[in-house]
């Protein structure tokens, strides 16, 4: 159990550091999202329109399921355009420092369920790099689940999606060298 607590602290501080790397130093994000045209004067009419903490999309998807509400619907949805905007009216702290200590726990425990699944895996008995491997194909699955899943349902741009899926997987193979690292059989030899 102590070994799963060390990797999980040291594995979330890792894959946390490699995030803030991606992000503000390496600039591996730098087509993931597109400044707004105009962008004052879209935060201005959205304050007007929307009140609430919410994702909001266009087209409005229809209240009712009447046949000319939903037949307007799929029109919208034809003729675009579509939107996902992810609204909060407050603003946010743009040191994020809320964001980096909520982000780092998230990383610890999800790094522990990474070590547990390992623990539970024909992969602890396997070689150092096997297990690493082990932690990167639950980041390819993580990916697949979420990011592509995303670009499939909601028609997240392909770059975007291709961008945040390496960012992930880049980041708990990193985090998987720290795991893999304490997360082992007792008696393996520890080959590469």
């Amino acid at each position: 159990m102590t070994k799963i607590i060390i990797s999980s602290i040291l594995a979330g501080v890792v894959v946390t550091l490699w995030g803030m790397l991606a992000w503000m130093v390496l600039d591996f994000h730098r087509d993931t999202f597109k400044n707004c045209p105009d962008d004052k004067t879209m935060a201005t009419f959205m304050l007007g329109s929307m009140q609430e903490h919410a994702v909001y999309t266009i087209p409005a998807r229809p209240q009712t399921h009447e046949e000319s509400a939903v037949k307007e619907y799929v029109e919208n949805v034809k003729n675009g355009p579509i939107a996902l905007i992810f609204f909060l009216p407050g603003g946010g702290d743009p040191t994020m420092l809320r964001e980096v200590i909520i982000g780092i726990l998230i990383n610890i425990i999800t790094a522990a369920i990474a070590g547990w699944f390992l623990l539970k895996s024909t992969a602890v008995s396997q070689s150092y790099l096997k297990r690493v491997v082990f932690i990167a194909v639950l980041a390819v699955f993580a990916s697949l689940a979420i990011h592509f899943q995303n670009w499939n349902w909601m028609y997240f741009p392909l770059r975007y999606t291709t961008a945040m899926s390496a960012d992930l997987i880049i980041g708990w193979i990193l985090g998987g060298l720290v795991i893999a690292a304490f997360i082992k059989e007792k008696n393996s030899r520890e080959n590469i």
